[in-house]
């Protein structure tokens, strides 16, 4: 295959149902696992913290008296349910700089690994104090932190241009796969076996996911020896830079730039619905409509299958647009990110108006299902105007795109705090969370873009004369080699 490959701008093999053939299809199933691991770690306390403060009904001394595992109240449910949070938005920066410059793949794997290993002390900490269980929930929060900007470096070495949006979108709906089975089985176990068997499941998944991870990933196809040449050649031919960890950054060129502000503010208003929903819906469930626990878990799942479904399709689609149509990378991003937008905010404002109906439910599946459409964007955008350093802005926009999963559940915790029957507060939260997404598909639609900046290309180098390089990009600068 070597030297006569015709991967300049096909590979040799053509691709067919056995996705297995090619390497890149192999890394994104693990990262669809990855993704999948990820949530599934943070999001098992949504549903076993229903079990673990409900109310049960004991006899004792011919008197009926109620008895929780966990005596926690509303305010502070909130404040665990945000913990995780907390330690989340650490790691981010910090995290985004070492995967542009190290293995991305070990940063993804130790911290997903190191997350599942402290869950399984879980039910130890609950039992051990508020205080102990919060300390724990950040820590885990500080370990998994690195994720999402090291697989962006990931992707900046593993995705062509042309295959990129199916390629994260694709590995990005193990996101919501993780969110419904973990909030089925969390239902099941919890109510069949305990909440503790909740965290023991997550954690010892967590576990076996790392191990095939370590065995299986690398950070570049240059780096995994079953990555055949020509589709090693045709990769490298296809990106639009090369990613370099070594070279010198563009921080002024980042924090002034457009597009990344839009990218940024577009992220932070999704994931205050985003945050909102996988941390309470779960209680708003149990409280405001009156649903037991594993009837919980099912419908809390529902939402998360819809975008799970939908999210791949939304990634194929827009690649087909930007390929088969004269539509711009930029016009695609933003018409996605206005179907997503407009369509959630109508159905958090039909979810406010349905409750305390049960109906609210279906508003609320739809809302996820057609977000599918935007996280399509919000995961692919950093690649296409900056692939080299996409890993660092993926840092600052989980950064500050963390900051929702710390506020809100605290704030719905007030808000709702159904001790002091004050249910009706949803209405406004959800009201809320639909201005925020208004403001956000403006924002982007002003200021958004899908084209490679000037500041993230490759400098063009010249042939060596004379053992130096020439860049000119850098006013004929003669740097020695």
């Amino acid at each position: 295959m070597g030297g006569t490959a015709k991967s300049n701008d096909s590979e040799n093999d053509t691709l067919t149902w056995m996705f297995w053939k090619k390497r890149r299809y192999i890394i994104v199933l693990m990262a669809f696992f990855g993704y999948f691991m990820s949530y599934a770690l943070r999001v098992n306390l949504s549903v076993a913290i229903v079990e673990m403060t409900k109310n049960r009904t004991v006899i004792r001394n011919n008197s009926i008296v109620y008895e929780q595992d966990v005596s926690w109240t509303s305010e502070q449910k909130g404040i665990i349910l945000s913990s995780f949070f907390m330690g989340y938005i650490v790691t981010q920066g910090i995290s985004g700089i070492l995967s542009n410059q190290f293995v991305s793949n070990q940063i993804i794997g130790i911290g997903t690994g190191s997350t599942a290993l402290l869950t399984l002390l879980s039910p130890i900490a609950v039992k051990a104090g508020f205080y102990v269980f919060l300390g724990l929930r950040i820590l885990e929060g500080v370990m998994s932190g690195g994720t999402f900007p090291a697989m962006l470096a990931l992707w900046s070495k593993w995705a062509p241009p042309a295959e990129r949006s199916r390629m994260t979108a694709v590995a990005y709906c193990g996101i919501h796969f993780g969110i419904i089975i973990t909030n089925v089985l969390s239902g099941f176990l919890a109510t069949r076996f305990g909440w503790e068997t909740v965290f023991y499941f997550t954690g010892c998944l967590g576990i076996t996911w790392y191990i095939g991870w370590a065995i299986i990933v690398r950070s570049a196809p240059e780096k995994d020896r079953f990555c055949s040449t020509d589709e090693k050649l045709y990769i490298e031919s296809q990106m639009d830079t090369k990613a370099n960890g070594s070279c010198k950054k563009p921080w002024k060129a980042i924090l002034t730039s457009g597009p990344v502000y839009a990218c940024l503010l577009a992220n932070f208003c999704d994931e205050v619905g985003g945050y909102t929903l996988m941390t309470q819906y779960p209680m708003f469930l149990k409280d405001v409509l009156s649903f037991d626990l594993e009837s919980t878990g099912l419908i809390s799942a529902a939402p998360y299958l819809a975008a799970g479904l939908l999210m791949g399709p939304a990634g194929w689609l827009a690649d087909w647009l930007r390929l088969n149509t004269q539509m711009t990378t930029t016009t695609v991003r933003k018409l996605f990110n206005i179907i997503s937008n407009i369509g959630k905010a109508g159905l958090m404002i039909g979810t406010a108006q349905l409750i305390p109906a049960r109906f609210s439910v279906i508003c609320i599946t739809f809302i996820l299902g057609i977000g599918a459409f935007g996280g399509s964007v919000n995961v692919t955008n950093p690649l296409d105007i900056a692939p080299q350093y996409a890993s660092i802005i993926c840092a600052i926009i989980n950064t500050i795109g963390t900051i929702p999963g710390i506020v809100f559940p605290i704030i719905t915790g007030y808000l709702t705090n159904v001790e002091q029957g004050v249910p009706s507060r949803w209405p406004t939260i959800f009201y809320t969370i639909a201005a925020i997404y208004l403001t956000g598909m403006t924002i982007y639609c002003i200021f958004g873009s899908g084209e490679l900046q000037q500041w993230a290309k490759e400098p063009e180098v010249a042939p060596k004369q004379n053992g130096c390089v020439l860049d000119i990009n850098k006013d004929m600068k003669v740097e020695k080699t």
